[in-house]
């Protein structure tokens, strides 16, 4: 893999692995419905994976955020959800002209951490501040984790291995990775 393309593969993967929980409400054995959000963190990582393979971006964008958010922004017709929407796209084309059309991602959660009190107070100021922008209360989050995992997206053409986490965030018993 050239250096160029490798760093254009690698900010396409940065790009789409901040969006998470793509994952809806889960059965307990990791499959979706179109409620959003995830059981666990560790089902809103691994659902993530799967709405990236389908590429469904708006499954994707479903389960970063809240309904009443997208809908409030999808409304608006601005902001958030527009960009995020077109960035998800491009890296999709990005991925099939770099991997092959067939390329598929899996994903193997190595660790969790749950966060500290500071630190969901600070998410939860954030959180406060990305709601305003669309007159809406912000839900408040009452638990969170860092989610580490090695994911390897593999096609035709290439395959590149990668380590990172995922923040993922608890908010009315529902699990989200909200990007903000």
């Amino acid at each position: 893999m050239k250096i160029s393309r490798f760093l254009s593969v690698m900010a396409a993967g940065v790009l789409l692995l901040t969006f998470a929980a793509c994952g809806d409400d889960d059965d307990g054995g990791g499959k979706s419905s179109s409620k959003g959000g995830a059981s666990s963190p560790e089902a809103a990582v691994k659902a993530v994976v799967d709405g990236i393979n389908n590429r469904d971006v708006d499954k994707v964008l479903a389960a970063m955020y809240p309904a009443d958010y997208i809908k409030a922004a999808e409304k608006d017709g601005g902001g958030t959800y527009p960009t995020m929407k077109e960035g998800l796209s491009s890296a999709y084309k990005l991925y099939d002209d770099n991997f092959g059309d067939d390329w598929k991602a899996d994903v193997e959660i190595t660790d969790k951490k749950e966060m500290s009190k500071d630190k969901l107070d600070d998410v939860n100021d954030e959180l406060k501040d990305f709601y305003d922008e669309y007159s809406l209360e912000a839900p408040k989050v009452t638990d969170g984790y860092d989610v580490y995992y090695d994911m390897e997206i593999k096609g035709s053409d290439d395959s590149l291995t990668m380590s990172d986490e995922f923040e993922v965030f608890e908010i009315d018993g529902k699990w989200y990775a909200i990007d903000f």
